[in-house]
């Protein structure tokens, strides 16, 4: 799996509903990020909607199935402390993924 929409659809295919319309409405969800390495991304959700966003490092499988967060859930107050946090808990803090993923270009 390597996209965020391909993770949608496996989720789907295998009865997941995470990534459903409603359940994102249900907890103000969204996704913050692609796939990266295959297996995280990043969620924001905000208990209101004047609330601000907080981020959550998230993990699926490759059935589809969200695994335990990376992480506490609403952890990090902002997506770039997010992914910098997966980087340095993945070990790859200067790896190739992680800048294009901040800049907005991979």
């Amino acid at each position: 799996m390597n996209t965020i929409k391909e993770a949608k659809a496996i989720s789907k295919a295998n009865g997941g509903h995470f990534f459903d319309a409603q359940s994102m409405r249900f907890f103000n969800s969204k996704i913050e990020s692609e796939l990266i390495e295959g297996r995280y991304f990043i969620t924001s959700e905000r208990y209101e909607l004047d609330s601000p966003k907080l981020f959550t490092i998230r993990q699926i499988s490759e059935a589809g199935q969200i695994l335990d967060d990376l992480g506490k859930f609403q952890e990090f107050d902002t997506l770039h402390g997010a992914l910098v946090a997966l980087g340095e808990r993945k070990g790859k803090i200067e790896g190739a993924w992680l800048s294009p993923v901040l800049t907005g270009t991979g």
